[in-house]
């Protein structure tokens, strides 16, 4: 009798540990994705969003720059294709982000009539100077500002729904924690 007490006992702490156990499992994996969600994918976005800013500013710089004269056609052509990679390898993986497809659409055709502008400002510069129309110039350098916060008002939008997503995953992941603390 007392050899089966033990043996039940060693049993119930037996299934006992094993439930502890897998439980601590099954949170360990849930936190696990939640983490791999945050790195692979929000994180990475929050960066190319970064990135995207930034090539953008500087597009924007050396249009002000050629307009002054402060820039080179040569730098300036150098500098532009770099840029114009750059936006195109951005937007690309931006792209790949699933939730925000709608958005990267309305930012694509954001980007290509700011780069059309961008064309429209070099061609419109790259005349002599005695045939050179300086109206035109600034009224093409006068689009560039707006265009720039529209992009940005729609950055701002991805990168808002981006952290919305960042705060939900942080809950749900302090959610399974906290339901996994309270038992």
């Amino acid at each position: 009798m007392r050899q089966s007490k033990i043996w039940l006992a060693f049993l119930l702490v037996l299934t006992v540990g094993i439930t502890l156990s897998a439980r601590i499992v099954y949170l360990g994996d849930s936190v696990q994705a939640v983490n791999h969600s945050f790195i692979a994918e929000k994180l990475p976005l929050s960066q190319r969003i970064g990135e995207l800013r930034g090539v953008i500013a500087n597009q924007e710089h050396l249009l002000y720059e050629y307009y002054s004269y402060t820039a080179t056609r040569d730098a300036f052509l150098i500098q532009q294709a770099e840029n114009k990679k750059q936006l195109l390898d951005i937007v690309s993986k931006l792209e790949a982000d699933t939730s925000t497809r709608a958005v990267i659409t309305q930012l694509r055709t954001q980007l290509m009539s700011f780069w059309q502008s961008s064309v429209q400002l070099s061609n419109t510069l790259a005349v002599s100077e005695q045939v050179r129309d300086w109206d035109k110039a600034r009224d093409i350098l006068a689009q560039i500002k707006p265009q720039v916060r529209q992009i940005e008002n729609t950055l701002a939008v991805i990168n808002s729904a981006n952290q919305q997503a960042v705060n939900t995953l942080g809950k749900d992941s302090q959610d399974s924690v906290q339901l996994w603390s309270a038992r």
